[in-house]
């Protein structure tokens, strides 16, 4: 399979995103904890900083893997606007279920905890789909 630097940037995007918040979740779940301590923040932030790392360190090496596909400027043109627009849009809906969860969750749940968790998978969910639709989206087209 012959995949651009589009493409292979956001497998890299998706893989590390899903790696990083993997390894977070897995950390902090599950717990008896009706609030979040101190400790979550730090793993959390722990987590933002892994993420980084991935990107800087992938970006870069795909950069140089890829560097005759980029010798010129990348043009980006309707189809790609279309692309990121659908994948958005549906993303945008897993987003809105997921605050109308948590809210749902802060009604019945002492605590923030289960509230800030909630959210947080499912905006980690909804980036994963909207990447998910625009490798999708690539590899068929955008019609």
């Amino acid at each position: 399979m012959n995949l651009t630097f589009r493409e292979k940037s956001l497998w890299l995007l998706l893989l590390s995103l899903l790696v990083a918040n993997g390894i977070y979740f897995a950390s902090v779940l599950p717990t008896r904890l009706a609030n979040v301590a101190p400790t979550h923040v730090a793993t959390f932030v722990g987590m933002l900083i892994l993420l980084i790392i991935f990107q800087i360190v992938g970006q870069t090496i795909l950069a140089i893997a890829n560097r005759r596909e980029l010798a010129g400027p990348i043009q980006s043109d309707e189809r790609d606007a279309l692309i990121k627009l659908k994948s958005s849009r549906l993303a945008s809906y897993v987003l809105v279920t997921g605050v109308f969860c948590s809210l749902c969750v802060a009604l019945l749940v002492p605590g923030n905890f289960a509230f800030v968790h909630v959210l947080l998978a499912f905006w980690v969910l909804a980036q994963a789909m909207e990447i998910s639709l625009q490798l999708v989206l690539y590899h068929r087209g955008a019609n």
